[in-house]
């Protein structure tokens, strides 16, 4: 009996409900949606937020908001990339609008241009015919008419700038002009420059239409044909006039000083105009009329080239888009799918580090259960526990009478059911006071008070109190598979000097050895059923203290000590058992019991899959979608 071995112990000894008192492992398991890991020091806590602002991506809310910013992380720039391609596909078809547009005002400018010609050079012929009294004829005058006709016919008509009537519908302008040729081949125009100066009107006026209706683009090679084909129009048409009083001075003979200054004026206009074509198209030469239809060809030309190249752009830019559109859809849901599967990676974590929390809580609680908290936080930290003398502890001893005999008379599951119940009620009670239970072996129960947390002068007090207790919950205590049957224990104590140590590497034991332990079994083998045995030195520690009755047995020889003096402890001023469980007690956790975070998951596990999780899945489902 000298050498005590430890089962038991933990947070629920009075020893580890003290403030302060080192190594307490934290009472319960904390629960919390971050991830965290709980040391041995109670506040020692690890936490882990992530996502923006410190969001929780455990939690419901939280999984939807992380999902949505990781989805905006592609999303942002397929969009900017949408939108940059929409963007030059509106400018492209700007383009191709303004290309067709002047497509459009150059074809017009063509036909007037060419009409323009055909009437220039008809005003020449009718010129000549006219200075010469028809007398001499450089052209078929009829062909000059039909071409002109032809060209009229193949025009379409614009809507002129000007506000005469002759020029708001074509068939009136045919009607006055084949009206004005007439007069002129029966010489019934009032005056020469009266017949030259209706065509000199109508060349103006298609002119200054020409001129309306080619706009100077900025396309790259369109602007330069442009202007020089309007100056080339220009330029024939003043050498035109000019060529008319040519004709009027190869005719007559003569030019006054009017018709002189009109000639040189138009001459110098119609050179300078073609000056300037000349420097926009270098290839132009002085064989204007020969190259003003050409270079309208080259205008459309150039346009038409622009506009296949703005179609090409055009066609880039859908199958660009296109592309996009399609891959856009595949990327986001790639993403989703790898975010969901870091979410149920990270919701599986969490799930295993609560076990792991849990678990590490219930191995510490079974540790605590087994070495004092401050041994086994020495122990895990891999350091030397050395052994310690406590001057002055307080030891209990108590087992049951005739437990031989009851146990022969049972069978091994009743022995083992009667001591579990048994050694439950006493677990209960002792978590009152202020001691510490060192083990038990068969029937008998061993408790310490003093150790491992020395309490002064109180141990023995602690341990009469609960002896007393003990005693009075003993007294109706039945056997469960013996009706009618009461248990008998016997109590003894003892207060003296102990040394305590831890015993053992392989499954080690928190052991007292000394004197003391061997007289308090003494005491409790001596004793007698129903009664708390205590020697001299404990009846002395109780007197120090009060409020103990005691009562002399006298001395008695004990075995290995001789003859000593020893007390039976009656009672005590007051209630026996009168301690109650301290309100900031937390509740012990099983440490056979199940996980319960692993329980929670299996039934909401449960319930997702059953009929009636899928119809709060659904109207989840409808309450979002009616928000």
């Amino acid at each position: 009996m000298g050498e005590v071995k430890k089962n038991k112990v933990g947070p629920e000894t009075p020893n580890k409900k003290r403030e302060g008192s080192p190594g307490r492992p934290p009472p319960t398991l904390r629960r919390s949606s971050l991830i965290s890991f709980e040391g041995d020091d109670e506040n020692s806590r690890v936490e882990v937020k992530t996502g923006c602002c410190g969001l929780d991506p455990t939690t419901g809310r939280g999984k939807q908001i992380h999902l949505l910013q990781i989805l905006l992380l592609p999303f942002i720039p397929i969009m900017a990339l949408i939108i940059q391609n929409s963007i030059n596909m509106v400018t492209v078809l700007e383009y191709q609008y303004d290309m067709q547009e002047t497509i459009d005002q150059v074809q017009i400018s063509t036909g007037l241009g060419n009409v323009t010609e055909a009437l220039q050079s008809e005003r020449a012929e009718i010129g000549f015919y006219l200075f010469t009294n028809g007398s001499v004829i450089r052209g078929n005058l009829t062909e000059h008419f039909a071409y002109t006709n032809k060209l009229l016919d193949e025009l379409k008509w614009p809507v002129f700038r000007t506000d005469h009537e002759l020029f708001n519908n074509k068939i009136l302008f045919r009607i006055r002009l084949d009206d004005f040729r007439d007069k002129i081949t029966k010489f019934d125009t009032p005056s020469v420059e009266a017949g030259i100066a209706f065509y000199n009107k109508a060349n103006y006026i298609f002119l200054d239409q020409l001129t309306s209706e080619i706009n100077e683009k900025d396309a790259a090679g369109v602007w330069r044909p442009l202007l020089a084909y309007k100056n080339m129009i220009r330029a024939i048409e003043h050498l035109g006039i000019s060529m008319v009083f040519g004709l009027q001075y190869f005719g007559r003979g003569e030019l006054n000083q009017k018709s002189y200054i009109a000639f040189v004026t138009n001459d110098a206009l119609g050179y300078d105009f073609l000056n300037t074509s000349q420097n926009f198209e270098f290839w132009i030469t002085d064989r204007f009329l020969e190259v003003s239809r050409p270079l309208s060809h080259v205008i459309e030309r150039t346009l038409f080239s622009e506009m296949n190249a703005s179609n090409s752009h055009v066609v880039i830019g859908i199958a660009l888009l296109c592309v996009v559109l399609l891959i856009s859809p595949v990327i986001i849901l790639l993403v989703r799918m790898m975010t969901r599967t870091l979410q149920a990676f990270s919701d599986t974590l969490i799930h295993k580090t609560h076990e792991l929390a849990y678990e590490k809580k219930r191995s510490d609680m079974l540790l605590y259960q087994m070495l004092p908290p401050s041994v086994a936080q020495q122990l895990k930290q891999h350091r030397q526990v050395s052994a310690e003398t406590y001057e002055s502890v307080t030891v209990y001893f108590s087992d049951i009478v005739g437990f031989t005999e009851l146990s022969s008379e049972s069978t091994p599951m009743q022995v083992i059911s009667l001591l579990n119940a048994l050694y439950k009620m006493f677990d209960s009670r002792i978590e009152l006071y202020d001691v510490y239970k060192i083990e038990t072996i068969g029937e008998v129960y061993m408790v310490a008070s003093g150790v491992p947390q020395r309490i002064g002068k109180d141990h023995a007090a602690e341990i009469a109190s609960m002896a007393l207790d003990l005693l009075h919950g003993t007294e109706n205590f039945l056997i469960p598979h013996m009706p009618g049957e009461r248990i008998q224990i016997r109590m003894g104590v003892h207060s003296g000097p102990v040394v305590a140590g831890v015993v053992g590497t392989k499954m080690p034991r928190y052991c007292l050895f000394g004197d003391s332990v061997n007289t308090a079994s003494r005491m409790e083998s001596t004793g007698l059923p129903f009664k708390v045995h205590i020697s001299s030195d404990t009846k002395n520690a109780l007197d120090r203290v009060g409020g103990f009755i005691v009562k002399l047995r006298g001395e008695l020889e004990i075995k290995g000590k001789g003859f000593m003096e020893t007390y039976w402890l009656i009672g005590k001023h007051g209630t026996v058992g009168d301690r109650q469980p301290k309100q900031e007690k937390v509740e012990e956790m099983d440490v056979m019991a199940e996980n319960p975070h692993s329980e929670k998951v299996r039934l909401a596990q449960q319930s997702a899959f059953s009929p009636s999780g899928f119809v709060d899945l659904f109207s989840k489902c409808l309450d979002c979608g009616m928000r």
